[in-house]
């Protein structure tokens, strides 16, 4: 009987995550076309040994996801599925590095407001098939996700900006009624990081949406939550923009 377990995956590292995560359902899972020509080099055995006997839920770390959104008539979810699939074709031409997922945001008027999610796998491991070979995956999401889904819960206000320092990346999300709107990773060791966080702010919410929240999350294993607004921003990392 295989074991469930869940991981971390970034284009370095695979990390396995002890404590339960919420949230990870197959309602959110995405779509992965799977096939990669990587080589996958680890000294430990016991890592390979551990995945291939494991039920998995993957939690991507470090991947940007680009927000497309679309109008289609109102249809039953597998031809609503096709539709997406060939949408994300159009945009990428190739998919087979890509993984996506959708949200159906709005309904009226005989017409669905769909949000599509991809991502760019090419570089991470989770492309790598002889990795994962006899291992079941029973979900793949990103982490941008996953806090999403959890703030939403807790913040009254449909919109509003999450800014996730969590390990050496730096997540910026504009939620919109809920949803992801846009997003942003940042690695976090690089130069005039403060100055990317602004621009994000600035092409997302605009000047006159200084009052928006922004949520300042710090700390993973013991989450600290400070509430700002732009305004607020600009001061505390003392830049001119």
């Amino acid at each position: 009987m295989k074991k469930n377990c869940t991981i971390e995956i970034s284009d370095e590292e695979i990390k396995f995550v002890k404590e339960k995560i919420k949230g990870l359902k197959k309602d959110k899972n995405f779509y992965c076309t799977y096939y990669s020509k990587k080589n996958y080099k680890d000294n430990g055995v016991e890592i390979e040994e551990s995945l291939r006997k494991a039920n998995l839920d993957i939690i991507l770390e470090g991947e940007e996801i680009f927000v497309h959104n679309i109008f289609v008539p109102k249809v039953n979810r597998s031809k609503l599925d096709l539709i997406v699939k060939n949408q994300v074709i159009k945009i990428f031409y190739d998919i087979e590095n890509i993984i996506f997922n959708y949200e159906i945001i709005d309904a009226k008027k005989g017409k669905l407001e769909v949000a599509i999610y991809c991502i760019n796998m090419k570089d991470s491991l989770l492309m790598n098939k002889e990795l994962f070979l006899g291992s079941n995956i029973n979900s793949v999401m990103p982490i941008q996700q996953l806090y999403t889904n959890k703030y939403k819960k807790k913040i009254k206000n449909g919109k509003f900006t999450l800014i996730i320092y969590r390990n050496k990346y730096i997540y910026i999300i504009k939620v919109e009624n809920g949803t992801i709107g846009k997003s942003r990773v940042i690695n976090g060791s690089k130069e005039n990081v403060n100055i990317e966080i602004l621009e994000f702010l600035r092409e997302s919410n605009g000047e006159e949406e200084n009052n928006k929240g922004i949520y300042i999350i710090t700390d993973e294993k013991n989450e600290k939550v400070k509430i700002a607004n732009s305004y607020e921003m600009k001061r505390s990392f003392s830049v001119n923009f």
